[in-house]
């Protein structure tokens, strides 16, 4: 009985590790593949840290954890940095760009105005990274339909140096 048991554990040690042995040489070979077309690009491809007989051993002996960890992130068993490459930023970085355009396009309406005899030129320097082309030159040839502040408030920027607007004079 104990030696069927030994021989049991043997065909799975060997099977563990013939799948291993798999794993080691399907990942290198799209791991080279992935570094190539980095190269090819001009991009930092960085150094093999664990190469050659500790590489093979690691890869070897945790090839499950690499495994799994590879198809729950990327959907694919053998990931390297190409598989994983997005050029779509998360939800949370959209939400910050947008904001920064807001905020960013908001302070500049306060540096134009629209009485102004520069008001084509102001437009120009405070508008033209936010909006198209051709919404600019709308509003240039009709300043009607432009933003902009039409007189100077009376009121002092309630957000300077970030500090809230009191009522209490310094």
């Amino acid at each position: 009985m104990a030696r069927k048991i030994l021989i049991a554990l043997a065909i799975l040690g060997v099977l563990y590790l013939g799948m291993g042995l798999a794993f080691h040489f399907k990942w290198k070979s799209a791991l080279a593949a992935c570094r190539e077309i980095r190269i090819a690009k001009g991009e930092f491809v960085e150094p093999e840290v664990f190469g050659g007989v500790w590489g093979l051993a690691f890869n070897v002996t945790n090839w499950p954890v690499y495994l799994w960890a590879n198809i729950y992130h990327d959907s694919t068993p053998f990931a390297t940095p190409c598989t994983h490459v997005s050029n779509k930023p998360s939800s949370m970085d959209e939400a910050n760009h947008v904001r920064y355009v807001v905020e960013n396009f908001g302070k500049r309406l306060q540096n134009v105005s629209l009485q102004s005899p520069d008001a084509v030129q102001e437009m120009q320097k405070q508008y033209s990274e936010s909006v198209s082309p051709a919404l600019l030159e709308t509003w240039m040839n009709d300043l009607s339909k432009a933003p902009g502040r039409v007189i100077s408030s009376p009121w002092p920027d309630r957000h300077r140096n970030n500090r809230p607007h009191t009522g209490k004079s310094r």
